[in-house]
């Protein structure tokens, strides 16, 4: 039997355009996940520090603050706004519509991500304020374990 006919496939029959057609399928399913991967990479390449800092442990609480808000005194900070349908999206503060809509999906992939991580950081800014030190650094938990069974114990 020839390959062109048919083939057997867990029961099935496939015939060879069915065989390329999954084939293709297959391919463009490849090629779109690598796609996504790689503007995922150029939005890492393009994060600014601030970003990275949150997440570092170690970090000196106001050198953080102050990268955000020299980086944001440099750029426009991306905001969520209520377009006249009355759809949310987002928009930068001094961008005006026409400038908006012109927008590539990568830059608005970019203004999305940098929206995100702002909320981040703001919360995260929130959260850590009651654990500054004076210096600057974040209480470890180590530390805030002893404050925490120091406190219950005088509670006692």
């Amino acid at each position: 039997m020839k390959l062109s006919s048919f083939k057997i496939v867990y029961g099935y029959k496939i015939t060879s355009m069915k065989l390329k057609f999954v084939s293709c399928l297959f391919m463009l399913a490849v090629g779109c996940g690598q796609l996504a991967a790689q503007q995922n990479n150029q939005l890492v390449e393009n994060t600014p520090s601030w970003v990275s800092m949150i997440d570092n442990p170690s970090v000196n609480y106001f050198e953080a603050v102050k990268t955000y808000e020299s980086y944001w005194s440099q750029n426009t900070k991306p905001t969520l706004v209520e377009n006249t349908v009355g759809i949310k999206g987002l928009s930068s503060v001094n961008a005006n519509s026409n400038t908006a809509n012109n927008n590539s999906l990568k830059d608005l992939a970019f203004e999305q991500e940098m929206f995100y991580q702002c909320m981040r950081f703001e919360q995260w800014q929130k959260e850590m304020r009651p654990f500054v030190q004076p210096d600057g650094s974040l209480l470890t938990e180590k530390q805030l374990e002893k404050i925490y069974k120091q406190r219950s114990i005088s509670r006692k």
